[in-house]
């Protein structure tokens, strides 16, 4: 139900990571319209290792954010990577201090709350799933 949701949800989604965010919790952000990372996030798609497919539409998903050479680095060795590579290849938007990443995407999340309503009832498709509404 989780996944179902933030996958067909019809408002932008916003998330700060910081630590070690492993399986879902990268997969999840494959769904986040806005990605913030602390210099501490370590990223890790274990799935391969695990004998279990790719969730959460990620072997998709994952090649269309990052292209295909990044993603299959990725999800067959599932080598962790770092908040500086997730930002090079182009998975988090920003990576900031560990103690001002929460407090950021908090007020980017204020400044859409603060648009008029009609403006963020779609998502921008390419980072969501082919369900969404196209703005």
């Amino acid at each position: 139900q989780f996944l179902t949701a933030i996958s067909t949800a019809q408002k932008p989604l916003v998330a700060a990571v910081r630590g070690a965010a492993v399986g879902v919790g990268t997969t999840l952000l494959l769904h986040c319209d806005l990605v913030y990372a602390g210099k501490s996030a370590r990223f890790s798609l274990p799935f391969v290792q695990l004998g279990i497919c790719p969730e959460a539409a990620s072997s998709l998903l994952l090649p269309q954010m990052v292209g295909y050479h990044h993603a299959a680095a990725k999800l067959l060795l599932g080598e962790p990577f770092g908040a500086d590579e997730a930002l090079a290849m182009g998975f988090v938007n920003q990576v900031l201090d560990d103690d001002a990443v929460l407090d950021h995407a908090r007020a980017q999340a204020a400044k859409l709350a603060a648009l008029p309503a009609s403006s963020t009832t779609c998502r921008i498709r390419s980072r969501t799933s082919a369900t969404a509404p196209a703005c």
